[in-house]
């Protein structure tokens, strides 16, 4: 659970993706998935990580390439949660 702002807008900055590269589709379900809220905690979206650096969000059809794809994976690791 995320939920300090400094630590939100990190993660954000983390999850950036290349809006200019075309979809491209993985085989998997991915392997991290981030529910993101609003207010109430209202779902306002599911992004799912896939390893191979990449971004799925069911708008895009498809996964976007992250724009930092290592860093990301080490900010997960020191969370634990890969």
């Amino acid at each position: 659970m995320v939920g300090a702002v400094a630590e939100i807008a990190e993660l954000a900055g983390l999850l950036e993706v290349d809006l200019t590269a075309e979809p491209f589709t993985c085989m998997c379900l991915g392997d991290v998935r981030f529910t993101v809220r609003g207010e109430l905690g209202i779902v306002l979206g599911v992004l799912s990580h896939h390893l191979g650096g990449g971004l799925d969000w069911h708008r895009w059809h498809g996964q976007l390439p992250l724009l930092r794809p290592g860093e990301l994976t080490k900010w997960l690791i020191s969370r634990g949660v890969m």
